[in-house]
């Protein structure tokens, strides 16, 4: 890959056609040096992310519902200071992110780092990503998508474009329901996920296999930037800003 030194020194860095490295460099460099050795967990609380709009097959469960498993999960398995937030997100289903803690607001802020209230004294979503999305379909929504054509391939290419390097499509519940023309097509589908377009698939058998899915992808996450002080997370190749997020994809569900 291309890789240049940019005006602030770091060296390795992608060439300035992709903005959020600079941006969050840029960021560093404003903070007071006390600010930036600080453990990034101690000004940053970590975020999933669950879309407002999702929903799984049978028995009402709503992203609403949803939401409130995972809490329950994580406060009963060490993952108590994750906040799960309920959002319209503009892709996939579910993804990571980092909000800064009330006492670190005004300095993040004033280092450039978008964030704060919005309007109507609501929080914003957290102000960066921890590069991963993921994308969730039901055996039967993957099935209806995949039929649908257009519909799949607008979905695909809008994740693939909104900069989270680390892209998880994940189906659960059987594909043995289909005959065996569908179940070739549906496995030739996933397989271009992975092959061609390069997303970490995962198939699992239920409901309560996501759910402990996303715990244990969330415990990795948490453990990921444990040990990283302020500067060491918001210098991590893959982390993105909402508004690039926003400015890069469009919604479709």
């Amino acid at each position: 890959a291309d890789t240049g030194t940019w005006d602030g020194g770091y060296s390795g860095w992608p060439r300035a056609d992709f903005a959020p490295f600079y941006e969050l460099a840029l960021a560093v460099e404003r903070l007071e040096p006390a600010l930036r050795d600080l453990s990034f967990w101690k000004v940053f609380q970590p975020v999933l992310l669950v879309d407002s709009r999702e929903k799984m097959a049978h028995g009402g469960y709503n992203a609403g519902v949803i939401a409130y498993t995972l809490y329950q999960q994580f406060s009963a398995n060490g993952l108590a200071d994750v906040f799960v937030d309920k959002r319209e997100v503009p892709v996939g289903d579910y993804m990571w992110g980092a909000r800064p803690r009330a006492e670190y607001v005004q300095a993040l802020k004033a280092a450039g780092i978008e964030g704060g209230l919005n309007k109507r004294g609501e929080n914003k979503p957290p102000w960066i990503l921890l590069g991963r999305c993921v994308e969730r379909k039901c055996a039967d929504d993957f099935f209806g998508t995949v039929q649908n054509g257009t519909h799949y391939r607008t979905q695909v290419e809008a994740m693939r474009r909104c900069g989270l390097p680390h892209l998880t499509y994940l189906v659960d519940g059987s594909l043995d329901q289909f005959d065996e023309k569908q179940r070739d097509r549906l496995a030739g589908c996933l397989s271009e996920l992975e092959v061609v377009f390069g997303f970490h698939v995962v198939t699992l058998a239920s409901r309560e296999s996501t759910y402990e899915y996303l715990s244990l992808s969330t415990r990795a996450i948490v453990d990921l930037f444990c040990t990283r002080s302020v500067s060491e997370g918001l210098l991590t190749p893959g982390l993105v800003t909402w508004s690039h997020l926003e400015n890069e994809s469009h919604p479709c569900k």
